[in-house]
C-alpha cells in the first residue's frame, strides 16, 4: 500500500500520523459530510499540530487528493502483469477473479464507500475530486482488464468488454453495500459472486470470439 503525501523530500513520513488524520476524515464524513471537513477538524480529531498539515498538504482539498491515493493505490495491486504472457481462459479467468475480489473489497470498504457517498452529495464542491476518484478507480481498474483480455488475445472492443465485466461485479453487491454502508457478505460469497459472473463474461466473450 503506498502512501501518497507531499512531504518535501528528505521528510521521513510518519506512517502513524498519517493513519490518524486519514481515520479523523473517516469520522467527519460519517458524522457530517464533505461540508464539515477542514484541516482544523482533521488536526484536532487526529491529535495532530494543524500547522503540521497545513505544512504537508497546504490545502485542504490537497490532503483529500492524498486521502483518495491511500485508498484507491489499493486496487489492482495484487497482480504483477508481465504483458509478454499469453494468457490461456483458465489463466485469464483465475486472474480476472483474483482482481473483481480486490475490487470490491476495495470499493465495498466502508471508508470508500462514505467518501464517495459524500462525494456525490456535494454538489459542484470538490468536482475535480470526483475526476480523479474516478480516473484512479474505475479507469484505472478498465485498464487492467483489458490488458488481461489482451494477455489472452481478445483484441475486440476491450474498453467496451471491461466496463460491462466491472459492472456485473459491481451488479448487487456493491449497490446493498452503497446503502447499508458497508458489504455484509462472507468471503465465500463474494468469491462466488465474483467468479459466476467472471465465467459468465468469459463464456460470452469467448464464443464471440471463436
Amino acid at each position: 500500500m503506498s502512501n501518497t503525501t507531499v512531504v518535501k523530500p528528505g521528510r521521513p513520513v510518519d506512517h502513524e500520523r498519517t493513519r490518524r488524520m486519514f481515520d479523523a476524515i473517516d469520522t467527519v464524513l460519517v458524522e457530517e459530510g464533505v461540508a464539515g471537513l477542514s484541516i482544523e477538524k482533521v488536526a484536532k480529531i487526529a491529535n495532530v499540530s494543524k500547522v503540521t498539515l497545513y505544512r504537508r498538504f497546504g490545502t485542504l482539498e490537497s490532503m483529500l487528493r492524498a486521502y483518495v491515493e491511500y485508498y484507491t493505490s489499493q486496487a489492482a495491486h495484487s497482480i504483477q502483469l508481465d504483458a509478454t504472457v499469453r494468457l490461456d481462459v483458465r489463466s485469464l479467468e483465475e486472474q480476472l477473479i483474483v482482481l473483481g475480489i480486490d475490487t470490491l473489497n476495495l470499493i465495498g470498504n466502508p471508508r470508500v464507500i462514505a467518501f464517495d457517498n459524500a462525494l456525490l452529495g456535494s454538489g459542484q464542491l470538490f468536482g475535480d475530486l470526483r475526476e480523479q476518484l474516478y480516473v484512479q478507480g474505475p479507469k484505472r481498474l478498465h485498464e487492467r482488464i483489458a490488458q488481461l483480455l489482451l494477455m489472452a488475445g481478445i483484441e475486440s472492443d476491450i474498453e467496451d468488454l471491461a466496463d460491462i465485466l466491472f459492472h456485473l461485479w459491481r451488479s448487487g453487491i456493491y449497490d446493498a453495500a452503497r446503502v447499508k454502508g458497508n458489504m455484509t457478505v462472507t468471503e465465500s460469497q463474494l468469491y462466488e459472486h465474483v467468479a459466476s459472473r467472471t465465467r459468465f463474461f468469459l463464456r460470452s466473450v469467448t464464443m464471440g470470439n471463436d
